[in-house]
């Protein structure tokens, strides 16, 4: 089940019994620049007359697409620290980094550890970025709602906060970031 629930509201049946939980979490300004430009592909007329500035403005308030962003990765960073055999939490960056080392450590979380190498790097391969964005389905595909599917796919880079963000934009979710996460162990690349 993949969700954008904060970890408070999950079911409770969800967060005891069996359930594991994988909460993969990406650079807060990444993450901004990832919202900014999918909400412009979702509602181009509504989003055309909305500055980046307020749109930062509102990301770094919690006010912004999916909520308040800082609250929903603490909750998942604090469980996974409290049952770390019950919640993962991974990042977008280190997963692009190591990803093999990543995926082993994932597979071995959920039980199902690898018996080959080949098999890493085929489902490597297999759910890469550039493998799952070439799909027919996910180039061309529309969602029950009308979404196209190639609105969920940009680049998938990491760092790529640059090519839209001023360094005083940055600057601003840097700030936010350091201020909310300050105590919490929690850092990110890039």
């Amino acid at each position: 089940m993949q969700t954008h629930v904060t970890h408070h509201s999950l079911p409770v049946s969800i967060k005891s019994l069996f359930c594991k939980i994988l909460y993969c979490c990406r650079n807060p300004k990444d993450k901004f620049v990832s919202l900014w430009h999918f909400g412009r592909k979702l509602a181009p007329e509504e989003t055309a007359e909305y500055p980046i500035e307020t749109a930062v403005e509102a990301f770094c308030e919690g006010k912004f697409i999916g909520g308040p962003f800082w609250d929903h990765v603490l909750e998942y960073w604090y469980e996974s620290l409290k049952n770390p055999n019950k919640v993962l939490f991974v990042t977008y960056e280190e997963l692009k980094k190591q990803t093999e080392v990543e995926v082993k450590r994932i597979a071995d979380f959920i039980g199902c550890g690898f018996t080959a190498e080949e098999e890493v790097s085929e489902i490597v391969k297999l759910c890469s970025f550039e493998s799952l964005s070439k799909l027919e389905v996910n180039r061309q595909g529309k969602l029950p709602n009308g979404i196209e599917s190639n609105s969920y796919f940009r680049k998938g880079e990491i760092g790529g906060w640059r090519d839209t963000l001023s360094e005083s934009l940055a600057e601003v979710i840097d700030r936010t970031t350091e201020e909310k996460f300050r105590g919490y162990g929690l850092k990110f690349s890039c």
